[in-house]
């Protein structure tokens, strides 16, 4: 979790920048099979990980902001839809955050 905060406030950097935080943002939503769920990562520490840094980003980088991504919104809803139905219960509660932001 403090790994998760670090990586969200060193790619947001200086208060309201979000340049940095836009390619991770793509970055995540593509190693997390994005929305046809083509790949995601097996081990459920990644995507627990993932999921929070995901949420965290998102909770500092409006969607708005991000005109370079198409589609933004559905895929991470897709993203989150799909992690709050995971097996593991820590992938799920991670989850829950990022879909009260969409």
């Amino acid at each position: 979790l403090a790994a998760a905060d670090l990586l969200a406030a060193s790619a947001l950097g200086v208060q309201g920048e979000v340049s940095f935080a836009i390619p991770l943002l793509a970055k995540l939503a593509s190693d997390l099979g994005g929305t046809e769920n083509s790949h995601a990562p097996k081990d459920k520490t990644v995507r627990h990980l993932c999921a929070e840094l995901l949420w965290k980003l998102l909770a500092e980088v409006p969607v708005e902001k991000m005109p370079a991504c198409p589609g933004a919104v559905e895929t991470f809803q897709a993203i989150f839809v799909r992690l709050s139905c995971d097996r593991y219960p820590v992938v799920r509660e991670a989850a829950i955050p990022g879909l009260a932001l969409l």
